[in-house]
């Protein structure tokens, strides 16, 4: 099971059903989809960061990324105190942290965006995908760019491309 920086469970700070947003690279409030997707229908919402194991070792991710990452979070929960709320930080596999508790927890929709990253981040991704599919939990993944991940070809890539930066933002 996974714990958050403080040493406690992830089922223990949670006893309603919340909107889960996962939050991976962007990590900010404003302008953030999946974080106002969330918002949208009354509840709990719970803002959730974990640090992976894979991901931590992977030789294509440097200490830099870590050392860029943690004050930005500590930032976010900055912000957030007026609300009283904060990100839950925790370290472990997503798919234990969120799945094994969560007939405790009680997750309706999960969102988060897209990670167009290395093969492990979209393999990981694939496994929740099957997990939340399993569970019958609803997870909204918001395009974090014009890549098209898991694209069978790139002929269009230019013309969405340009209809993605031209697009609103919410």
């Amino acid at each position: 099971m996974g714990v958050d920086h403080n040493g406690q469970a992830l089922d223990t700070h949670i006893e309603n059903r919340l909107n889960l947003v996962w939050l991976k690279r962007d990590l900010r409030l404003q302008d953030h989809p999946p974080r106002a997707e969330a918002m949208q229908p009354p509840g709990n919402v719970l803002l959730f960061y974990g640090f992976e194991p894979d991901p931590l070792r992977d030789p294509h991710d440097d200490n830099r990324r870590w050392r860029f990452v943690w004050p930005s979070l500590m930032e976010l929960n900055q912000q957030l105190q007026a609300s009283g709320s904060s990100v839950f930080i925790c370290h472990g596999d997503v798919l234990e942290l969120v799945f094994e508790r969560q007939g405790k927890v009680g997750i309706n929709p999960m969102y988060s965006h897209e990670k167009v990253d290395l093969n492990l981040a979209f393999e990981r991704d694939k496994a929740v995908a099957r997990r939340c599919k399993q569970a019958h939990i609803p997870w909204f993944e918001a395009r974090a760019g014009a890549v098209l991940r898991a694209a069978k070809n790139r002929h269009d890539s230019g013309k969405r491309w340009c209809r993605t930066m031209r697009a609103p933002r919410p």
